[in-house]
């Protein structure tokens, strides 16, 4: 069996039995965090940057601030095709994000623009095609949590993001990062999102996932987590931390002009 018909087989049994062991689950249509404010003083310029996939947000983002070059990873190996949705609605909709409610006729209607340059591409184009073969619209929507947080964008930002993309293919690894993976490379900038949440709540190890991110990050560099709505879940998470990074909380405006932490950031020593 390939990996398209596995991965194939894998979402069926995500949307019909809810069985999450294979790496499969819903995807969030767009992030449900700040990250305009996340990243507002944070200098992207010229870094190497690796970002969990999640909605796509989060690396797009990145490369709109400066990043030279931005890897991804998530535990959910459908951001993978779902992030190429979202690339070719910048592409050929000139769009941020695709419609609230995904249906077969938009993805459809994708595809039939699309001619595939690489391998990721041309393995995402033949899943869509044989999930649209086989879900019925009500079954479609359950691979989706809508659209949260919106990033809005102008004309020219997604056509500077198309002519970025265009020229950088993305590395994707479907790893968990709080646990043994096969990353080898650093980075300036690691970019967490709320994942110690879902470590701490899953009874994961807390001091793996610190010990992974040490291995990822450079000297000097960030490791970026974000605060969802605006509360911190697990005080000792900075107890395993301080032996390596300082630490930094990071504040914006409110929409009613009040302080608040979108995140926090740590700083290799």
């Amino acid at each position: 069996m390939s990996k398209v018909d596995n991965d194939v087989k894998d979402t069926f049994n995500y949307i019909l039995y809810n069985d999450k062991s294979s790496g499969c689950g819903r995807v969030y249509q767009s992030s449900n965090e700040e990250i305009e404010d996340l990243y507002s003083d944070i200098d992207f310029t010229g870094k190497k940057v690796l970002s969990v996939l999640a909605s796509g947000d989060q690396p797009l983002m990145a490369y709109l601030k400066g990043a030279s070059k931005v890897d991804t990873f998530d535990i959910n190996k459908l951001t993978l095709y779902y992030y190429y949705i979202r690339i070719w609605t910048m592409k050929f909709f000139h769009t941020f994000y695709p419609e609230p409610y995904l249906c077969k006729e938009y993805i459809n209607s994708l595809l039939s623009y699309v001619k595939p340059n690489d391998e990721n591409e041309r393995n995402s184009v033949e899943y869509w095609k044989k999930i649209l073969a086989r879900i019925e619209e009500y079954e479609l929507l359950l691979m989706f949590f809508s659209k949260s947080t919106i990033i809005h964008l102008n004309r020219n930002e997604i056509n500077e993001l198309n002519y970025i993309i265009s020229r950088n293919k993305p590395k994707f690894f479907n790893i968990d990062i709080s646990k043994e993976n096969n990353i080898d490379e650093k980075y300036d900038i690691v970019i967490t999102s709320n994942i110690v949440d879902w470590v701490y709540s899953d009874n994961g190890n807390l001091a793996e996932y610190k010990k992974n991110l040490s291995k990822l990050v450079k000297p000097k560099g960030i490791i970026l987590s974000s605060n969802i709505d605006n509360e911190r879940y697990i005080p000792c998470e900075k107890t395993f931390f301080d032996e390596d990074f300082d630490y930094r909380e990071l504040f914006a405006k409110s929409a009613n002009n009040l302080d608040y932490s979108p995140g926090y950031m740590y700083v290799k020593r």
